[in-house]
């Protein structure tokens, strides 16, 4: 499953973050990501895809913040209209 603590996490799933971090680091290149479907979600709809620190601070911000207004179908439905449209539905 690409995010085992969707329904417990709260938009940010920190122990996933640290362990990409950890692997990219390691192999001194992007290896592995660490964000859930909320913050993907977010990425697609609000932040863009550009692979920077900044990026990835604004993403993890939003998507805990997200989910006091995005339910987490929603993330879901709408994570996965992006990916296959590639970009995320308005309305």
């Amino acid at each position: 499953m690409e995010d085992r603590s969707f329904y417990t996490n709260h938009g940010l799933d920190l122990s996933g973050t640290l362990r990409a971090l950890i692997a990219n680091i390691r192999g001194q290149e992007i290896v592995q990501g660490g964000s859930t479907i909320t913050q993907q979600y977010v990425k697609n709809a609000y932040v863009g895809t550009e692979r920077t620190l900044e990026r990835k601070v604004k993403e993890a911000v939003l998507g805990a913040s997200s989910l006091v207004w995005l339910t987490r179908t929603k993330s879901c439905s709408t994570t996965w209209t992006a990916s296959i449209w590639g970009k995320a539905p308005s309305g």
